[in-house]
């Protein structure tokens, strides 16, 4: 069994997928049931900076806060780890060079100490990167092209772990673990339970994405009620309805969404994070509205409540923006359903690509589909996929480590 550390990329839904990979290997070994504390796995340096090249003024600064963050980390756990996992970011165009600079200055940083790594980077485009041995590839993020030099380029190819979206850290285990520790922090703190209510009743979970810095995807007043729209057609079949955003839904967005809940009778809860600092509030991803004493309450009884809800989901609607749908909902067995309406740019043909790719194969419907189906008196159902993180993992096990032929690499 591999031991598997990550390199933390600060951005919320990236470090839940490298969490998931380290679950994965943890529960790939003997003790099946034991379910680590990820915090430790995900380096930072020692001054909590995100180890990229780019957050540093010099290539020695960078090196030296890898090192750090690498000694702490033997320090803290006493354990070498055979593979570290590396974020891949895609809201820039060209992140080829940051992660092979970070490969780089991994490597080192244990060949100082006397020991050696192997290198994966997470949900990479495809690149045959000096520095990282294995390059994870979801489907769909290759191009023509990179089939076409898969085929050409056995090095590569061999070096390729080709997988169906992302990982995740949602797991049947983590949302039973989830459900009895909701419960059990409701009797302890004597408020009701909020997921009593969804007993013996049909659950539709609309869980939203957002928008990208770079408005590459949009989302918009239209897409929220559209959204509402169909809420309102499930209510009317005989389900109970409950909307959730995401650190990546805008505040004006969320605060009239929530708005619109309270006049339907329909659940909202709120997963952003409430802005503490003034940098915080320059930052899209926290929340800052008319609602934050009400979503303060929320965050201090419910918490973040989406992987106990799952347990209760008949079905689930996601945003195509949004990979979750195949990471946490298929992956799990649940049903899985589409919003395709939101506007995607051609630089994101990725999030087209992975919706036709799972869509072919019967993993997700689109809304319109479910739907016809809800009208027709029919269940939704799609068809489950095989879990991306244990699809990695159980690769990574495979493998023969890769011998480091020098002491230091050159960038």
């Amino acid at each position: 069994m591999k031991n598997v550390i990550c390199i933390a990329s600060g951005n919320t839904g990236t470090d839940n997928q490298l969490r998931g990979l380290v679950l994965a290997s943890y529960k790939s070994g003997k003790n099946i049931n034991q379910v680590p504390v990820t915090r430790n796995c995900l380096l930072k340096s020692v001054d909590d900076i995100v180890l990229h090249p780019e957050n540093f003024d010099s290539w020695t600064a960078f090196t030296k806060a890898v090192e750090k963050s690498v000694q702490k980390y033997l320090e803290t756990e006493q354990k070498i780890p055979d593979v570290v996992v590396l974020p891949f970011d895609h809201s820039t165009d060209n992140d080829e060079k940051n992660v092979d600079n970070l490969a780089c200055a991994v490597k080192n940083a244990f060949a100082k100490l006397g020991s050696h790594v192997t290198t994966m980077v997470m949900a990479s485009r495809l690149y045959d990167y000096k520095h990282v041995d294995y390059v994870n590839v979801a489907d769909h993020l290759l191009t023509p092209d990179d089939v076409l030099k898969l085929k050409v380029n056995k090095q590569l190819r061999l070096r390729t772990v080709k997988t169906l979206g992302v990982p995740s850290n949602i797991s049947p285990l983590s949302i039973k673990i989830s459900f009895a520790h909701l419960a059990q922090k409701a009797q302890q703190n004597g408020f009701e339970n909020p997921l009593n209510k969804y007993r013996g009743e049909k659950i539709v979970l609309f869980s939203l994405g957002g928008i990208t810095p770079n408005k590459a995807i949009h989302f918009t007043l239209k897409d929220v009620d559209r959204l509402i729209k169909s809420a309102k057609k499930m209510q009317k079949a005989g389900y109970k309805v409950a909307f959730t955003n995401s650190p990546r839904t805008p505040n004006n967005l969320t605060d009239y969404l929530y708005r619109q809940c309270l006049k339907l009778n329909i659940d909202f809860y709120n997963s952003k994070h409430i802005a503490q600092t003034e940098q915080e509030r320059q930052n899209f991803r926290f929340y800052t509205g008319m609602y934050e004493d009400q979503f303060r309450s929320q965050a201090q009884t419910v918490g973040n409540i989406y992987p106990a809800i799952l347990k209760c989901c008949a079905f689930v609607v996601n945003t195509h923006d949004s990979f979750s749908y195949t990471s946490d909902v298929a992956a799990v067995g649940i049903p899985s359903v589409v919003y395709t309406g939101n506007f995607i740019d051609k630089t994101r043909e990725d999030c087209r690509r992975l919706y036709e790719i799972c869509h072919q194969n019967g993993y997700v419907l689109n809304l319109e589909e479910a739907e016809s189906l809800i009208q027709g008196g029919q269940t939704v159902k799609t068809k489950k996929m095989r879990g991306v993180s244990s699809q990695i993992i159980s690769y990574l096990n495979k493998q023969q480590d890769i011998p480091v032929t020098q002491k230091f690499f050159e960038r």
